[in-house]
């Protein structure tokens, strides 16, 4: 009973975080593209998506059952999407880094390769953590 009022109270709070953290980034996605602000966009539509997967993982944690199995299945699977979105990154920073060649006095070489390199980096941290997981299995 304590630990139910617990979680339900601590999703509560997320999920009103996670609509706060949304409601701000729209209006970052308004001001961005009144000014026509290519990475400002980009930084806006990240922070829509990260509030609604804060309120979406705070409602599948509220009703989630404590089984070991599904937890294992969800870490499986959730290690499976953080590959696609780290390659996903990773597309994206080369897609920067062939803009910042194109125009030699753009300043966002550095940032691109960082971003190539963080790239591999998640996908390669998920990879490893999905592997794993298999093994428990």
């Amino acid at each position: 009973m304590i630990f139910e009022t617990l979680i339900n109270c601590i999703t509560f709070f997320f999920e009103v975080g996670g609509a706060l953290w949304s409601v701000l980034g729209v209006i970052r996605l308004a001001s961005y593209l009144h000014e026509k602000n290519a990475p400002g966009l980009q930084s806006a539509l990240w922070q829509i998506s990260g509030g609604f997967s804060i309120i979406i993982v705070a409602i599948f944690f509220r009703t989630f059952n404590f089984n070991l199995e599904l937890i294992i299945k969800l870490i499986s699977y959730a290690s499976k999407i953080i590959i696609f979105v780290g390659a996903l990154w990773t597309l994206f920073g080369v897609i920067n880094l062939a803009e910042s060649l194109r125009n030699p006095n753009a300043p966002t070489l550095e940032s691109s390769l960082w971003q190539i390199v963080g790239g591999f980096c998640i996908c390669f941290a998920a990879f490893i953590l999905n592997s794993n997981i298999v093994l428990l299995v």
